[in-house]
């Protein structure tokens, strides 16, 4: 039983986000708010945000990697829209559904 705790960081079959790459693109897109603050001071970045795709294809303990990194509530907002995210086509190891670690970067541009 010990092995359904265990977190792969590869994954046989990676976990998939509905409709693919270019959907998450679109997701990330269209969720993402530029904070007014970020805005105001011009801060521009890539927030890495890891989490797990679990077994049943839920987005658990997402966190910034690298929160010193950015400010002006970037990082909160790569968060906040990492964690709402869709359910996943979790990944697999010899068939079976497994807990996948992911990592995630969202860039932030200010647009002029």
């Amino acid at each position: 039983m010990a092995s359904c705790l265990k977190i792969y960081t590869i994954a046989e079959v990676a976990p998939q986000f509905p409709g693919g790459q270019r959907a998450l693109d679109n997701y990330i897109n269209k969720s993402v708010n530029y904070p007014q603050q970020a805005i105001d001071d011009d801060v521009s970045g890539t927030v890495h945000v890891s989490f797990v795709v679990d077994e049943k294809g839920r987005v658990t303990k997402a966190r910034v990697v690298d929160a010193a990194n950015v400010g002006d509530g970037l990082d909160m907002e790569a968060l906040r829209v990492v964690k709402n995210m869709p359910q996943w086509m979790p990944g697999k190891v010899n068939g079976k559904k497994v807990k996948t670690h992911m990592e995630l970067p969202i860039s932030f541009q200010v647009e002029s």
